[in-house]
């Protein structure tokens, strides 16, 4: 997989393209399920002004109408997004096809979640629903693998009783991974090698994966980390395995920016999970 789109500030150029788009609110007709609310919408993402911002970006053959039908299978099969913000789910799913990136769930390379975000203020809170886009670690694997410089990349749980011993600074590891005392997470490892033979090898205890999480999560009890810890633990070892260790090429540090750009919400504290009650009373 290619990346031929140039990601260079991508997130606030959609932001800014997304927001100017007429027919935005999902309005009343959207709570109904059924063909009506997906044909409106199915109508939203083929008017003029989403065309042609869509051709924008995606300009190889036949990725615009790919896309198109991606978002509206998505959307019609969500419950969640039916009641978004709908600039936001194109925004949202934006980001992921200029990272070339599938929005399918099951692959695990990226989702499309709805989050309460409060515009208003904190006294006088008005909360919508928008959508964001949220990529697996498998997507991070995948940024390095297109450079053609990685050999191998990955990152995987350890459990109690396979970590003998360690060494931080020459970076051995006594593993033994036959040996599986329990369940337990006590950490997570990260491995790349390159082409020329080069390899890093990090860890981060659990207790070290929660501390990040609690500094720069404002989201630790909503998606991702309260139902999806392992997976976000992952893909905290590999971003900072490749941010700091990693060979960065042009496109690689591209793709890396625009992840950054794309799950920023994730760090304001504008985003707050609320009580569906208060949430019915503020719309």
């Amino acid at each position: 997989m290619t990346n031929s789109i140039n990601t260079s500030n991508t997130a606030n150029k959609l932001q800014a393209a997304a927001q100017g788009i007429r027919g935005n609110n999902p309005g009343s007709s959207q709570q109904t399920p059924g063909r009506v609310s997906r044909n409106l919408f199915s109508d939203y993402m083929r008017n003029g002004e989403v065309d042609a911002m869509i051709s924008n970006v995606l300009s190889e053959p036949g990725k615009k109408e790919s896309f198109v039908s991606s978002v509206i299978s998505l959307y019609s099969e969500n419950k969640d997004l039916q009641e978004a913000d709908r600039a936001s789910i194109l925004q949202a799913c934006m980001k992921a096809a200029v990272l070339d990136l599938p929005i399918d769930k099951n692959l695990g390379f990226a989702w499309v979640i709805v989050y309460n975000v409060n515009v208003g203020t904190k006294d006088n809170p008005v909360w919508v629903k928008k959508a964001q886009c949220q990529l697996g670690y498998k997507s991070f694997i995948q940024f390095a693998l297109r450079t053609g410089k990685y050999h191998k990349i990955n990152a995987i749980p350890i459990y109690e009783g396979q970590l003998k011993g360690f060494n931080y600074l020459t970076e051995e590891y006594d593993l033994d991974f036959s040996n599986k005392d329990s369940n337990k997470v006590i950490g997570y490892m990260g491995y790349y090698k390159l082409l020329d033979g080069f390899e890093k090898t990090v860890y981060w205890s659990k207790a070290d994966i929660e501390k990040h999480r609690d500094k720069f999560s404002k989201q630790a009890g909503g998606f991702g980390w309260k139902d999806n810890f392992d997976a976000m633990a992952l893909k905290t070892v590999i971003k900072s395995m490749l941010n700091k260790w990693g060979l960065l090429t042009t496109q690689l540090q591209n793709d890396l920016k625009v992840a950054e750009e794309a799950e920023r919400i994730d760090i304001t504290d504008q985003v707050t999970e609320v009580p569906q009650q208060q949430l019915t009373q503020a719309q």
